[in-house]
């Protein structure tokens, strides 16, 4: 998990949650409503990420902190490297250096194992019927704002 930067999984067999133990605290909630979600019957990543993160919003500080940096990542994700560091900037102390923490984390990676690890992973849940493959992580956005989740949180998208 360490090598190729897996946050979490779920073991099919005896249907265990197991994550990364190198994930940052603020990590850790929005990552283990993921895998639960997908305990839960929510296969698809796309759709598993965006039950944990209404979960994540819906429990305690902590998990609603995780998923709103969660979301402030995969949104910043979609951006121009110019407006990333403007959105990033704009933070307080705080997630910025959570962000850091996480991205000094992802560095630790073994790139060329990495690389094949993620290869494999997606032609195995395409096999699967996940049309998208690995690109449906990034999906979550897009069903968040065709939600009222948002509108819940008193937010707008």
């Amino acid at each position: 998990m360490r090598a190729v930067g897996v946050s979490g999984m779920l073991a099919p067999l005896f249907l265990e949650t197991y994550l990364n133990p190198d994930l940052t605290g603020p990590e850790r909630p929005c990552v283990l409503a993921h895998e639960w979600a997908h305990l839960s019957g929510f296969a698809p990543e796309e759709d598993a990420s965006f039950v944990g993160l209404v979960a994540a919003l819906g429990a305690d500080t902590a998990s609603q902190y995780s998923a709103w940096l969660f979301l402030v990542s995969e949104a910043v994700n979609r951006l121009h490297p110019v407006t990333q560091q403007l959105v990033l900037t704009a933070l307080e102390p705080g997630p910025r250096q959570d962000l850091a923490a996480i991205n000094e984390r992802l560095r630790r990676r073994v790139p060329w194992l990495d690389r094949a690890s993620w290869v494999a992973y997606d032609r195995a849940i395409k096999s699967q019927g996940a049309v998208e493959g690995v690109a449906g992580y990034g999906r979550v956005i897009d069903l968040l704002l065709g939600s009222d989740v948002l509108a819940d949180e008193g937010l707008t998208p």
